[in-house]
């Protein structure tokens, strides 16, 4: 079993999208895995099989699964930092939390972990990879042939320690194992798919892995200073909401989940995307311009704010037809 991940910051040289391949190795006489990305050459008609290969590796990951549940609300053992100062992708607790009870069972022909030591565990040397979440393992204490009871410390790289249920797939890796590799068709919110091959098996006989990279996970925007509902919406000109109801009292401020209905009409929100707004007008009374803000949040819970529009209040009546749409700014989707 293989499994292809988006690397967080701090395994990764720079901000944009790494990526890593974690490669069981399938007999011990496997020396080397090669990663392949797909690509489409085809100009028409259907795209034929092509893949371009990203990284080679001659160092293999250890892959098991969770024999008992290890939840987010596991107990912690208190010691001592042995470290003057910890590195950044550590968390800041104090006294520095280790986690035991993590208990798992390692297949195929690798079943023998590498030695740890506390300095280890700072340093990230042995990190275990298992759903959304990096634990980075301070003892590892074998308790039959492949199966472990690990004290691990959570949330490495500052992922979101989570609920792991018995059965849950994992893979541990040496950091120093870790190669990244990037692509200009990595980009937040695509695809991308793969294939790994091991030892002198060919990528054609390799099974396809797609990775969904995350994009912005929410969007809201928030229309303030108004009594009326006839804000339209638009993601690069097409329209994400377009309704008027009629200028019937409406709550004060209006907030709209932009990530939703972006969805509904079937796009997916991304960085470089124009978010813009109109005021709607049915009737040629009382159009309002509205203040307005909107935060994006992305994939790893960095935020950004935007401000604009204005508030002119009610207004006279405007020559048809109807509807007319005055603008009301934009912005365009950006990280921090």
């Amino acid at each position: 079993m293989n499994k292809i991940v988006e690397l967080p910051t701090g395994l990764k040289p720079t901000g944009d999208v790494y990526l890593a391949a974690f490669v069981q190795r399938q007999q011990q006489s496997d020396a080397q895995a090669r990663v392949y990305l797909e690509r489409n050459f085809a100009f028409n008609g259907s795209p034929p099989d092509s893949y371009l290969q990203m990284a080679s590796m001659s160092r293999f990951a250890w892959q098991g699964v969770l024999t008992a549940d290890f939840l987010a609300a596991a107990g912690t053992t208190a010691v001592t930092n042995p470290l003057p100062a910890l590195p950044p992708e550590v968390p800041t607790s104090t006294p520095f939390p280790l986690v035991a009870g993590c208990q798992v069972q390692l297949n195929g022909p690798d079943i023998v972990l590498d030695e740890v030591f506390d300095f280890d565990a700072l340093a990230g040397s042995l990190l275990v990879f298992v759903d959304d979440e990096i634990m980075s393992i301070a003892i590892a204490d074998l308790t039959d042939a492949g199966a472990y009871s690990l004290t691990v410390v959570r949330g490495f790289f500052g992922t979101a320690v989570e609920d792991h249920l018995t059965g849950a797939t994992l893979f541990i890796v040496r950091r120093a194992d870790v190669i990244p590799f990037t692509h200009p068709s990595f980009q937040k919110a695509s695809a991308p798919t793969f294939k790994i091959a091991i030892g002198v098996n060919d990528v054609a006989d390799s099974d396809p892995i797609t990775l969904s990279i995350p994009g912005i996970t929410a969007l809201v925007l928030t229309s303030a200073g108004v009594s009326d509902d006839s804000l339209a919406i638009y993601v690069n000109g097409v329209p994400i909401r377009d309704l008027n109801n009629n200028f019937a009292s409406s709550p004060d401020p209006l907030t709209f989940d932009l990530v939703a209905l972006a969805a509904a009409v079937g796009i997916v929100l991304k960085i470089g995307d124009v978010i813009s707004m109109k005021v709607r007008d049915n009737f040629g009374v009382n159009r309002r311009l509205y203040t307005w803000s909107a935060e994006v949040t992305f994939w790893d819970a960095a935020t950004n704010t935007f401000n604009g529009g204005t508030n002119s209040g009610v207004v006279g009546s405007d020559p048809g037809p109807y509807p007319l749409y005055y603008d009301n700014g934009s912005f365009t989707i950006a990280r921090p």
